[in-house]
C-alpha cells in the first residue's frame, strides 16, 4: 500500500492511499464465492453457478459491495501506515476515487483529527467567589409566594374587584359579524389581576355580578402574538356565570403547619431560609466552575476541530425539530448562526478537559462507577414509584454507550474539582439585588 499524508491549517489532513490490485482481487473473490455459495441461477443448482456469471449477474452492486469493504479497511490501514491513531480520524470524506477492473484503488481521504492537548497554566487560578447573601426579604418574597399560591377562589355575590376570577361564557365575532375561530368557549376564567391579561377585559369585568351580561371590544394590534386575532377588531358578548374573590390565607402557624408540616411559622421560615442558602451554594458553585472553564480555555486557547463543532450544532438542531417540527430552513440557518461560538467554547473546554484528566489521571475509579450506577438506579427507582411506573433495570444503566456517558460526567466533575481545589479562591458576599414585588 502506498500512503501519502498531509497537514493542512488546523487539525486538517488528507492522505492519498493506492491500494495493491491483488488486495482489492481478493476482496472481489472473497464476495463472489459468499454468493456463489447462496445464489440459484437457471439450469444451474444452488451453489453450482459458474464464478464468471455471479460476477456479471452482480455487476455494479459488487463494485459497490467492495468499495464499502476496501474504503474503510484501506483509510484505517493507511491511518496506522502513517502514524496516525485510527479512532482519532473525525469525518472522513473519501474524494478523487479510481476504481477500474485490474487496477489499484486509488483514493484522496479528507478528516480532522481529534486533538491531543497539553494544557499549561492550569494551577493556581485566582478566582473570586462571589456569594448572594439570604436575607429576611429573600424569606418573606417566597413566603409571599406561597401564600398567594394557596389562595382559594369561593363563589361571591359582591361585584367582581381586580382579585377576583370571572366565570364566563363568551361569543367572539369579528366586526362583520362573522365568528371569530375558536372564539366560542364555556365556563372560561378570566382572573383580572393577572398580568397578561388585556386591558379591554379587565376594564370590561370590573364590577360584573353573576347573572349580568357584556359587550366587550378589542382592537388587537397587528403584531399581536396569536395571528387569527392580529390586527383585526373583535366583539366579544360575555355571560356571566360566577365572581369568585381571591381569598388569602394567613401567614401564622397553622398555615405553616397544616400546608407545609412545619412545627410553626419560624420554624417554616428556618426551613426557606436553609433551602435559599443550599440553592446559593450551589449557584455560587456554578459560576465558579464556569470562570475556571473560561480562565482555562483562556490560557489553552486554540482553533477547535470544525467537524466537532458541526456536530455539536448538528444535534442542537435535532433537538430543536424534535420539539418544533415546523423548524424552517431560516430557522435553522439561525440556530448554526447564533449557537456556533458557544458550541466552540464547549469543544475547546471538551478538549482540553479531556487532556487535564489525562494529564492529572482523574478517570474514576470502579468503585466510583458501581456507585454512580447504584445512584442513578435508585434515584430513578424512587422516581419511578412516585409516579407509579416500573423501576429502571440496571442491565440498561450498564450498557456500553450509558456507562461511557457516565465515565465522561464523572471525569468532567472530577477535573472541575481538581482544578478548583488547585485555585486559589477568594469568596465574597454579596447582596441579593432588589427583585420587584410579585402581583
Amino acid at each position: 500500500m502506498k500512503v501519502e499524508l498531509k497537514q493542512h491549517e488546523n487539525w486538517k489532513r488528507s492522505v492519498d492511499v493506492e491500494v495493491p490490485v491483488e488486495v482489492v482481487q481478493r476482496h472481489i473473490d472473497g464476495l463472489v464465492q459468499k454468493y456463489q455459495r447462496r445464489m440459484s441461477l437457471p439450469g444451474f443448482r444452488k451453489g453450482k453457478a459458474p464464478e464468471s456469471l455471479v460476477r456479471s449477474t452482480l455487476s455494479d452492486s459488487l463494485d459497490q459491495e467492495v468499495l464499502d469493504l476496501v474504503l474503510p479497511e484501506s483509510f484505517a490501514e493507511a491511518l496506522r501506515h502513517a502514524g496516525v491513531d485510527p479512532d482519532t480520524a473525525l469525518r472522513p470524506r473519501v474524494e478523487d476515487l479510481h476504481y477500474h477492473a485490474g487496477q489499484p484503488l486509488r483514493f484522496t481521504a479528507f478528516f480532522e483529527v481529534r486533538p491531543s492537548l497539553e494544557p499549561r497554566d492550569y494551577k493556581g487560578l485566582e478566582l473570586t467567589q462571589e456569594v448572594t447573601e439570604v436575607g429576611e426579604e429573600d424569606v418573606a418574597r417566597i413566603l409571599e409566594d406561597l401564600r398567594q399560591r394557596s389562595a382559594e377562589y369561593p363563589v361571591s355575590e359582591a361585584p367582581a374587584g381586580l382579585e377576583a376570577v370571572v366565570i364566563v361564557d363568551y361569543d367572539a365575532r369579528d366586526e362583520a359579524g362573522q365568528p371569530v375561530a375558536d372564539g366560542k368557549r364555556h365556563d372560561y376564567p378570566l382572573e383580572l389581576g393577572a398580568r397578561g391579561l388585556l386591558p379591554e377585559f379587565r376594564d370590561g369585568l370590573l364590577g360584573a355580578r353573576a347573572g349580568e351580561g357584556r359587550t366587550l371590544t378589542v382592537d388587537y394590534p397587528a403584531e399581536f402574538g396569536n395571528p387569527k386575532l392580529a390586527g383585526r377588531k373583535v366583539r366579544y358578548d360575555m355571560k356571566i356565570k360566577e365572581v369568585r374573590e381571591k381569598k388569602l390565607p394567613e401567614l401564622d402557624d397553622n398555615f405553616a403547619s397544616t400546608r407545609f408540616g412545619a412545627k410553626d411559622l419560624e420554624d417554616f421560615r428556618t426551613r426557606i431560609r436553609l433551602r435559599l442558602e443550599g440553592e446559593e451554594r450551589f449557584a455560587a458553585r456554578e459560576r465558579l466552575e464556569a470562570a475556571v472553564a473560561e480562565e482555562v480555555v483562556r490560557r489553552n486557547d486554540f482553533a477547535p476541530p470544525e467537524s466537532m463543532v458541526e456536530d455539536l450544532l448538528d444535534r442542537l438542531v435535532e433537538r430543536a425539530r424534535e420539539e418544533n417540527k415546523e423548524v424552517s430552513d431560516e430557522d435553522v440557518a439561525r440556530v448554526r448562526t447564533e449557537y456556533r461560538p458557544a458550541a466552540e467554547r464547549s469543544v475547546k473546554r471538551q478538549l482540553l478537559w479531556e487532556a487535564l484528566a489525562r494529564a492529572e489521571k482523574l478517570a474514576p475509579s470502579k468503585e466510583e462507577m458501581d456507585a454512580e450506577v447504584t445512584r442513578i438506579v435508585q434515584a430513578g427507582a424512587a422516581e419511578a414509584q412516585a409516579e407509579g411506573r416500573g423501576a429502571p433495570d440496571e442491565a440498561v444503566v450498564r450498557t456500553p454507550r450509558n456507562l461511557a456517558r457516565i465515565e465522561d460526567a464523572l471525569t468532567d466533575r472530577k477535573v472541575y474539582e481538581f482544578l478548583v481545589n488547585a485555585a486559589q479562591v477568594k469568596t465574597v458576599s454579596r447582596p441579593r439585588a432588589s427583585q420587584p414585588a410579585s402581583s
